[in-house]
């Protein structure tokens, strides 16, 4: 067994490598290389994230790389950050494309031994799993974490049919503006700096015009989704975290894939598992680099020996929107979705969950008025820090239908993603119907496990738009988010259904009674993946505490704020999220986040009266220039259509440089 884990180099590293594509754009890059002479594989990340606001000759993953012999590069996509180019949306072709010609182009270097992997967070694992889908010949093996395999059903803009609401519409598309306004940095692109500025600004355009528009799982989507799993022939590593909103796509691209591969679950929401809240917090590089180090040199790290899927089991904890850690503990399974798995069914009943079929009569059924304000326990779709984490249900419970089993006799454990299926009818022509499963303590707090959401009209597929006969029955079949549970003795179980999930959602337009059928004619239900006991013991899971990776790019938070606030008078309710960061990449340069959302605003009494003012600054203050791109945005949503504004300006020493607005209309395709 070879220790691959212990630094060995020192490392080099070389700024802003200029990259040629079939097209003759460039795209730039900076390289972490071991001081040594001689080959090494190299392992790319490739983002739109600006590599020079935040690496620096101490950042992590790439320094801790090239420590160990592995070249780490980081590379700016087209129309981003230093590279040449424009960008008008996420994931295009170009994009997919670009990085298979960055792949070869770095396995021809005399430096590199033409082994390449490539490994992202988010943005970074969404382009892993694109590229390799396009089968460079020098890629040989990759490392998704926290991405999505379909865009539309698990992505930032909608959900179960449903148009997002206020991080994708508020933090992240608004912050791309602003964030792609921002030039490069002189000392790195020399005479190209202000041709490279000017095309950005020029012809760079926000990625949430497109996506506005785009409301049903059309070929816009599926061209750029990543649903051609059998494409991938590498060795695929993947990590995911059961808070995090591609918690679905983790898993499903698991069981896809027919490659060499693991899967690694742990409790985090959309941040490393080293610094992840909550925790517990892991040494995630370590077992990145006894992946690559296999992979790309071939050394016997035993990483392929051990059980290929590793989870984190959780337990109750007391809700709490920032708690540090998650009750639970670590184990080894052998596969995925686990044999041993048993489906367990629980019927909706008088209030209550009944374990097995529906003996109730005929005709039984409850109502409740639609509320487009429900789900402000729920806590936003990222999760932990900086946003928050799941409250109490109990006030989301009060304005929903609670159906609760009798105290469990003994411990019930789930993995995998629970099913419902309704029976439902509304007085309107678009509902959504919103499940949350939530475990519920012997002191009465409701902890929520997991949810899921569909708009009704797209029942019959996500491609397909049938709107709803007023009071016309109809059967739905409703997938909850992927999960690990474990619901103690004496806890019970609750399904709470509802028809909102303010703020993650955007409401649906009109007013609606709706009705949940629940007799033998009409058997709603849950279905939930219940693991029988372990039989064959599996190696307890062996992970480092984080070491503390030395990183001179030091984020400071600067200010954070949430609010709700409940508008009496206007019977409106109102959501204010801000936050504020900075990043010193490199003496004299300091580069402001500021991001908020300042109104996320819905009405109580009109479902339609839904509407988001978001602004984005971000600045580089050095000694020698402030350069400041502000972008504010408004999304107005009315019973029939979507309108949006969009406004950018960019200074330059305070004095005006850049100015640029999009406005546009769209009409409401039933959500």
């Amino acid at each position: 067994m070879v220790d691959v884990t212990k630094p060995e180099y020192d490392v080099k590293v070389v700024k802003n490598v200029m990259i040629p594509m079939r097209d003759g754009v460039r795209l730039a890059a900076d390289l972490f290389m071991p001081g040594a002479d001689g080959r090494f594989p190299a392992v790319l990340e490739y983002i739109p994230y600006r590599k020079d606001d935040k690496t620096s000759p101490g950042h992590c993953y790439h320094h801790y790389f090239a420590q160990r012999g592995i070249v780490g590069v980081r590379l700016d996509i087209r129309g981003t950050g230093a590279s040449e180019g424009y960008i008008t949306d996420e994931y295009l072709p170009v994009e997919h494309q670009d990085g298979y010609d960055a792949i070869e182009w770095i396995a021809t270097q005399n430096w590199c031994t033409g082994n390449i992997g490539m490994f992202g967070i988010s943005y970074g694992g969404y382009t892993s799993i694109q590229v390799a889908m396009h089968q460079p010949p020098h890629l040989k093996a990759i490392s998704p974490m926290y991405a999505t395999d379909d865009r539309y059903t698990d992505g930032d803009q909608y959900r179960g049919g449903a148009k997002r609401g206020i991080l994708s519409t508020g933090f992240y598309a608004a912050s791309m503006v602003s964030m792609n306004a921002l030039p490069p940095y002189p000392e790195y692109s020399g005479e190209d700096w202000a041709r490279i500025w000017e095309e950005h600004l020029e012809k760079n355009t926000p990625f949430m015009n497109e996506w506005l528009d785009r409301q049903v799982d059309d070929k816009y989507w599926q061209e750029c989704a990543g649903r051609r799993w059998h494409q991938i022939k590498c060795p695929t590593y993947i990590i995911g975290g059961w808070m995090d909103h591609f918690v679905n796509s983790m898993a499903r691209l698991y069981t896809e894939l027919k490659v060499p591969k693991k899967l690694l679950m742990g409790p985090w929401p959309h941040n490393r598992p080293d610094v992840a809240v909550p925790g517990p917090r892991i040494d995630w590089m370590r077992e990145e680099m006894r992946w690559f180090a296999y992979w790309l040199r071939g050394d016997e790290t035993g990483i392929m020996d051990e059980p290929p899927v590793t989870i984190y089991v959780q337990q109750y904890s007391k809700p709490d929107r920032f708690r540090e850690v998650t009750r639970g503990f670590w184990r080894n399974e052998n596969d995925w979705p686990p044999s041993r798995m048993k489906e367990k069914t629980f019927c909706l009943g008088n209030r209550k969950l009944i374990k097995g079929p529906s003996t109730s009569t005929n005709g039984q059924f409850d109502s409740y008025e639609y509320n487009p304000v429900v789900g402000l326990c729920g806590g936003p779709w990222y999760g932990g820090k900086p946003f928050a984490m799941a409250a109490d249900q109990k006030m989301d419970d009060a304005l929903s239908l609670c159906y609760d089993s009798v105290p469990v006799k003994k411990d019930i454990e789930i993995l995998g993603r629970p099913r419902a299926t309704l029976f439902v009818s509304s007085t309107a022509d678009v509902a959504f119907f919103v499940i949350r499963l939530e475990d519920i303590a012997p002191d009465g707090t409701s902890a929520l496990v997991t949810k899921g959401i569909l708009n009704a009209t797209r029942r019959e597929s996500m491609q397909t738009v049938t709107p709803m006969e007023p009071d016309e029955i109809y059967e739905l079949n409703i997938q909850l988010d992927c999960t690990s549970w474990i619901f103690e003795k004496g806890h019970k179980i609750r399904v709470a259904v509802c028809s909102s999930d303010f703020p993650d959602i955007w409401p649906s337009p009109k007013k609606a009674v709706n009705t949940i059928y629940r007799d033998s004619k009409h058997p709603s239900r849950i279905i939930l993946p219940s693991l029988q006991k372990l039989k064959t013991g599996l190696p307890t899971p062996d992970f480092s505490p984080p070491p503390g990776y030395p990183v001179t790019a030091e984020t400071t938070q600067l200010a954070r704020e949430w609010k709700i606030i409940q508008d009496i008078y206007s019977k409106k309710v109102k959501v204010y999220a801000y936050h504020k960061n900075m990043v010193k990449p490199l003496d004299g340069i300091a580069v402001l986040y500021e991001e908020s959302i300042n109104e996320g605003v819905a009405s109580t009494v009109n479902p339609w009266d839904v509407s988001f003012m978001s602004t984005d600054k971000k600045s580089i203050e050095r000694d020698d220039m402030v350069v400041m791109a502000k972008q504010t945005a408004v999304i107005k949503g009315t019973e029939t259509g979507f309108h949006q504004v969009i406004d950018l300006q960019v200074t330059f020493n305070g004095v005006p440089h850049f100015n640029r607005k999009w406005v546009m209309s769209v009409p409401r395709n039933y959500i």
